[in-house]
């Protein structure tokens, strides 16, 4: 068997708890060892200047936030046992006040009780890096843990292969281009690196590659994306994971890193010609180069601006990442189970929208669930059988539309989460439901599909879906011209059966 990228095994150790990562048909799976404690459970990407705050900052949902709205049993495990108190940094203080004493009072036998000391020192030490550890170990005899690894090392080697990296934490337009050299954004950043590592107190029979982000580490692991804090860990799904990378201009004030490409020159103040302002004595030029930036995200909140010395590095990076999220979706498609009654092949595992959020039980009528905020119920769904084979198409097209004019008013979702209750014919959380929609796919292939989809249905579904579609783009009293164009454009290629006409750009 060839040698896995980045494979390696620390020196075993006797740690009192651990995770065996599996995986088979169904997915992932935890299985923890004994003795081990769980702690109970306490779109399109925007731009730099769009994610900046008005002072320019960039901010980032915390690895509080981020694991508030996924909470995971075996980050909970391993983030309780990193919290524990450091038990050698009280023995020290005990020990170095009892050295003391003993070397003002007792003289000769100073020598021994210092010995004592320093011998239990080092089994306190051993007691308490064992008692705050914790070991991930993956089962790499599994053919799809291993490519996964050598996916998510890709990722790592990707950012690596860039002379410099770069972490954006700070931009703000800017009007005043004649005294920045011709820029419309301004930037701050921070330089940062790519390489092998792993997070104090967790052991791993893998060598992932890490990242530092301002005050947060990333790590790329075969399964997930961890963000840690310093105290806090969460996890990210590479299949709810938003990528993008994209070459840029910047204009270098240093000297451009050794494989960056000089594609231009301007100068520290310019006119409005673009040539020198000779009003400046110190009036330097400077080298236009190409980078990459990496853009990574979540609907939760999570906002990362990598900027590569190399367009390729970025691209890479994100194509890996990419590839692990579609693996990822393509794995939970895999794992569902069918409809009872198929019509249509399912939609392709690249636009296929995530797993139907979780049932829960029907709330007694003496006691009902209350909604968020008032909102009007759909109209039953022309079908017999729930779910109806062409239900994601649904859902895509109702995620669609409530994006169209970049905001999600919170009536839209729970019309949404009770149309989805009516297609699925059991009660879902609303709380489950609301970050599953918002991570359905609105591209303009996912468009497409679901409209493919659709077209192969009966009329009275098509009828029933535009009218679920109007009645939702008028739910707060009135239709944007965005919801207008988008319900007309729908409706002309729902009209006839077959593909129809191009649908609308997302």
């Amino acid at each position: 068997m060839p040698k896995l990228p980045h494979v390696g095994a620390s020196r075993p150790r006797r740690i009192s708890a651990g995770t065996q990562v599996s995986f088979d048909e169904r997915g992932f799976h935890y299985r923890r060892r004994a003795g081990s404690e769980v702690a109970a459970a306490s779109a399109a990407m925007p731009s730099l200047t769009d994610a900046a705050q008005p002072s320019g900052e960039i901010l980032t949902a915390s690895a509080t936030t981020l694991a508030a709205l996924s909470p995971d049993e075996v980050l909970l495990e391993l983030q309780a046992r990193l919290r524990r108190p450091r038990v050698f940094y009280y023995y020290v203080w005990v020990a170095g006040a009892l050295a003391v004493h003993a070397l003002a009072s007792i003289g000769a036998l100073a020598g021994f009780v210092l010995a004592a000391l320093v011998g239990l020192g080092v089994l306190v030490y051993r007691f308490d890096r064992d008692w705050r550890c914790s070991q991930l170990v993956y089962d790499l005899e599994n053919p799809e843990i291993s490519t996964r690894l050598a996916m998510a090392s890709r990722v790592g080697e990707a950012l690596a292969s860039a002379s410099t990296l770069w972490h954006i934490y700070h931009a703000v337009a800017t009007s005043d281009w004649k005294h920045n050299a011709g820029a419309s954004t301004l930037i701050q950043r921070t330089p940062t690196r790519a390489g092998p590592g792993s997070l104090p107190g967790i052991e791993l029979n893998i060598e992932p590659w890490a990242v530092p982000v301002g005050p947060q580490r990333l790590l790329f692991l075969p399964d997930r994306l961890l963000v840690w804090d310093g105290r806090n860990l969460a996890g990210v799904g590479y299949e709810h994971l938003q990528v993008q990378a994209q070459p840029t201009r910047f204009i270098e004030e240093d000297r451009p890193p050794r494989d960056a490409r000089v594609i231009d020159t301007t100068w520290r103040y310019v006119n409005k010609r673009g040539g020198p302002d000779r009003r400046f004595n110190d009036n330097r030029e400077l080298p236009v180069v190409e980078y990459g930036e990496l853009q990574l995200g979540t609907s939760s909140g999570l906002r990362i601006f990598l900027q590569c010395s190399t367009a390729r590095a970025a691209s890479q990076a994100a194509d890996a990442l990419l590839a692990l999220g579609q693996r990822a979706r393509t794995r939970v498609e895999a794992g569902r189970p069918a409809p009872s009654t198929a019509r249509l092949s399912p939609p392709s595992p690249a636009h296929a929208p995530a797993p139907w959020p979780t049932p829960v039980a029907a709330p007694s009528p003496a006691a009902p669930a209350p909604s968020p905020v008032a909102a009007p119920s759909p109209m039953a769904p022309p079908s017999p059988v729930a779910p109806p084979w062409w239900a994601p198409a649904v859902m895509l097209l109702v995620r669609h539309l409530v994006g169209v004019d970049r905001r999600i008013d919170e009536r839209e979702l729970v019309y949404a989460c009770e149309l989805q209750r009516r297609l699925t014919g059991s009660p879902v959380a609303f709380e489950s439901f609301v970050p599953w929609f918002r991570g359905l796919p609105t591209g303009q292939a996912a468009l497409d599909e679901a409209v493919a989809t659709l077209s192969k249905a009966e009329p009275e579904v098509r009828s029933w879906t535009l009218g679920c579609l109007e009645e939702l783009a008028a739910i707060d009293g009135k239709q944007t011209p965005k919801e207008r164009e988008q319900l007309a454009a729908l409706g002309v290629a729902l009209a006839a059966r077959g593909p129809g006409p191009r649908t609308p750009r997302a």
